[in-house]
């Protein structure tokens, strides 16, 4: 007898499909654990104000609020309604909400330096958009729109890379850009081999004559080529630049607000911020296609033939 592997055939398909967001291959909750959750959900928020009904008059708010809450926290704990994570932070919404004594930095505190959050609201920003192929769509829609020549595709990476290194860590976002970057060039490698083997002529430099060879992914001629090469610059001095733009688009920035604030009494909004990182991510844009155009210009004058050999 075959043992049985506890997933259908059709969540089987979905997990072997890479063109899925990790969200869309990941497989179903059961029917029960489905209800458990959707029955604790409901629960929780009704034992909560049955506990703060209940409980006698002279007791003060503050403390009826505590046990409702805990009563519902312990209920969302047991049956998962939410992530536990989750469930551990509906105090810093609840108290500052329903009890108009209680600010969100006395409950912060007891959480964590503000900066913390910032960081962590950066990072479920990056996951949640890694989960469901977010940055690649964002991605592609920016370099669709910008054009299909190799200098457009680099612009159009550097774009995209900036604008998403602006609400994720440009470490992140590097890292969610190259494998995009590197799928390109794949392509583009393709797409030359054929072109050349159409007109009968040997394939340009820079571009793999046997992609299907050896390992999986673009070889290090394509990746060494120059438009390859500018692409992994790009993506990177994107991210880079990007980051400056907003408080969360590297932990740095977040820092320095925070030093500013303390030290200082100087307090940096992320609107603040903005007015001037903004700014100072186009000036720096601008100084890098400027400099890029003239490294372009230089090469093409010592070797005229690199410019018909390499886009």
């Amino acid at each position: 007898m075959t043992p049985h592997t506890g997933s259908t055939p059709q969540e089987s398909s979905t997990e072997d499909r890479p063109d899925l967001s990790e969200g869309e291959r990941a497989p179903a909750e059961s029917g029960r654990t489905l209800l458990v959750r959707r029955l604790g959900l409901a629960l929780g928020p009704l034992l909560a104000v049955a506990i703060y009904l209940l409980m006698p008059a002279d007791v003060p708010h503050g403390a009826k609020l505590t046990a409702a809450i805990a009563i519902l926290m312990a209920v969302w704990w047991m049956t998962e309604a939410l992530p536990i994570p989750a469930t551990a932070l509906v105090p810093l919404v609840v108290f500052p909400v329903l009890n108009s004594e209680v600010a969100v930095d006395d409950v912060g505190a007891s959480y964590g330096n503000n900066v913390i959050f910032l960081f962590m609201g950066g990072f479920m920003l990056a996951l949640g958009m890694q989960r469901w192929n977010l940055h690649r769509r964002i991605a592609l829609a920016i370099v669709g729109s910008i054009g299909a020549s190799p200098s457009l595709l680099v612009l159009g990476f550097m774009v995209a890379t900036g604008f998403i290194s602006m609400w994720v860590s440009n470490t992140a976002t590097a890292v969610m850009m190259l494998p995009i970057g590197l799928s390109v060039l794949m392509l583009v490698n393709k797409l030359r081999l054929e072109d050349a083997a159409a007109k009968g002529e040997e394939p340009g430099e820079g571009v793999d004559p046997h992609p299907e060879e050896g390992a999986p992914g673009p070889s290090s001629e394509a990746v060494r080529s120059n438009f390859g090469t500018a692409m992994m610059l790009g993506i990177a001095y994107a991210a880079s630049i990007g980051s400056l733009a907003t408080i969360i688009g590297t932990p740095p920035n977040a820092l320095l607000a925070a030093h500013m604030s303390q030290e200082f009494g100087i307090t940096l909004g992320f609107g603040r911020w903005m007015l001037v990182g903004a700014a100072g991510c186009d000036f720096h844009g601008h100084r890098l296609a400027a400099a890029d155009q003239g490294a372009v210009q230089a090469r093409d004058r010592r070797d005229p033939r690199r410019r018909r050999a390499d886009p």
